[in-house]
This record gives C-alpha cells, sequence and structure tokens, in this order.
C-alpha cells in the first residue's frame, strides 16, 4: 500500500467513529515520520515577524512632539521619507510604513498650520504699518490740494 491508499483509509476509519468516540483534536498527534509531523517542526527556515523601522517610530514620535515643540516637524518629515524609502527598499523585511506614513502627515501638517499662522501674523503686524503710512501720504496730498487751491485764490484774486 502505498501513502496516499493509507490516508484515505485513515480518514474514512476516522469519520465512521461516533462523534462521542473520536479522541479530542489536541491529543491527536500524527504518525512520527509522516509528511505533516515533519511540518509542524521548525526549520530554521521559517520567517519572523518584520522588524519595524525606527525611522518610523522616531517619525511620529517628532510628529506628535512637533505640536509641543515645534521644531520637530522638520525632522520628522526627514525621518518619515528616510524610512518609508527603506521599508520601501526592504520588500517586506521591514514593517512600519503606517508609522512613517503618519509621521508625515503630522510633521506636514504642523509646518502648514506654521506657515498659515505666521502669514496671518505677518500680515496682522504689517496692515497697520501700511494704514498709517497710507494716513500720511492722504495728509500730505490733502495739504497740497489746499495750497494748489490757496495760490488759486490769490491769483485769480478780487
Amino acid at each position: 500500500m502505498d501513502f496516499h491508499t493509507t490516508s484515505i483509509k485513515r480518514r474514512q476509519a476516522w469519520f465512521s467513529r461516533p462523534s462521542s468516540r473520536r479522541p479530542a483534536l489536541s491529543s491527536v498527534q500524527p504518525p512520527k515520520g509522516s509528511y505533516s509531523s515533519s511540518l509542524s517542526r521548525p526549520t530554521g527556515l521559517e520567517r519572523s515577524p518584520p522588524e519595524t523601522s525606527g525611522l518610523a517610530i522616531a517619525s511620529l514620535v517628532l510628529g506628535i512632539l512637533s505640536f509641543l515643540v515645534g521644531i520637530t516637524a522638520i525632522p520628522a518629515v526627514v525621518c518619515g521619507h528616510m524610512s518609508l524609502s527603506g521599508i520601501k527598499k526592504a520588500a517586506g523585511a521591514i514593517a512600519g510604513q503606517g508609522m512613517a506614513i503618519a509621521g508625515l502627515v503630522l510633521g506636514y501638517l504642523f509646518i502648514a498650520v506654521f506657515a498659515v499662522s505666521f502669514t496671518a501674523l505677518a500680515v496682522g503686524f504689517a496692515l497697520p504699518a501700511f494704514n498709517a503710512s497710507h494716513d500720511r501720504a492722504q495728509a500730505r496730498k490733502s495739504l497740497s490740494q489746499a495750497k494748489q487751491i490757496g495760490g488759486a485764490c490769490i491769483c485769480v484774486g478780487p
């Protein structure tokens, strides 16, 4: 008898038993030397879960800290891009793509918020200065017009 015929007979014998007489699955062991028992032994070729990228973790932490400290937004973006590049080159051997993207998003978000805030402050400080210079120019223009009117009145005379 070959292996295939033996395994078919074993299956038929197994399923012909009443379910109350079947042994628990945890106590069933495959026979020694069978194909399935060799798969259950560690072979040294098994893959361990991929290691998380340290740059991805750093990017995420720096991105979160950027809202407290501010200056860490730029390193968060740099670490995020470097991490994504390394993860892409590793082809599945390094994990952490989600953390790297989250760090990038937080870093860029802080940079955008900072740029908008800085622009608003700059405009807020510049507008009064522009208004003051506009008012001075308007006063000079009015004075010049008054002088012209006064000169015209003297020239025409009564």
